[in-house]
């Protein structure tokens, strides 16, 4: 919740920032932009509220329980476009779910991920449980889907115009450690088998002939 605060206090700072980084016009930057990183911040509020960590195995067992645990280290790595839309739909349910998260914005445009850890910092979250890592996607992305303390890799990378070589090269990276992966490529989704999102519900995955 003070996360939500802090940045509603600063949409005017994180506008500017996206309309710098990306060039969108500060109207689009701040009040379409800005405002659906907030929206998403508050829904994430809402939902956790209500989200039930352990329950019931089964009404005729009651003394067993399902309990949601953290998974580990979650690797989510932003594309350019849209970002505080991206960084929050990707960090939010990851740290309200217990995971420690290492960010990596766009090469191209981590100026308003520099402001969002910022805000992370000042609503008071533990030291090391919110990183942020710059660098180029085939390096330092690579290097994330590669790690082995990093479970979960949740990316979206812009696929026109890509190598599909360059796209596999993220799945392999990340496959040969047995992470969960996702990644959103252009319009399609690459979900690996076994994936569950962080915070319940379902993915729907559309098929593209």
């Amino acid at each position: 919740e003070r996360l939500a605060e802090l940045y509603a206090a600063r949409q005017a700072e994180m506008g500017a920032a996206i309309s710098q980084e990306m060039g969108a016009p500060v109207s689009l930057a701040r009040g379409a932009q800005t405002a659906a990183g907030l929206g998403h911040l508050r829904h994430f509020v809402r939902v956790l509220r209500e989200f039930a960590f352990e329950e019931p195995l089964r009404p005729d067992s009651p003394a067993d329980r399902l309990a949601h645990v953290p998974i580990g280290v979650a690797a989510l790595i932003a594309p350019w476009n849209w970002p505080m839309n991206q960084v929050t739909l990707k960090v939010v349910p990851a740290l309200a779910a217990g995971n420690t998260v290492v960010l990596k914005p766009s090469e191209i445009a981590p100026l308003s991920s520099l402001r969002f850890a910022e805000l992370v910092a000042a609503a008071g979250f533990p030291p090391g449980v919110f990183n942020l890592v710059n660098g180029e996607g085939p390096v330092v992305g690579e290097a994330l889907a590669r790690h082995v303390h990093a479970p979960v890799v949740y990316l979206q990378i812009d696929a026109e115009g890509h190598d599909d070589q360059v796209v596999l090269q993220f799945l392999r990276a990340a496959e040969l450690k047995h992470s969960r992966v996702a990644m959103r490529a252009g319009l399609g989704f690459l979900v690996a088998e076994g994936f569950q999102p962080l915070l319940g519900g379902s993915i729907d995955v559309p098929s593209y002939g």
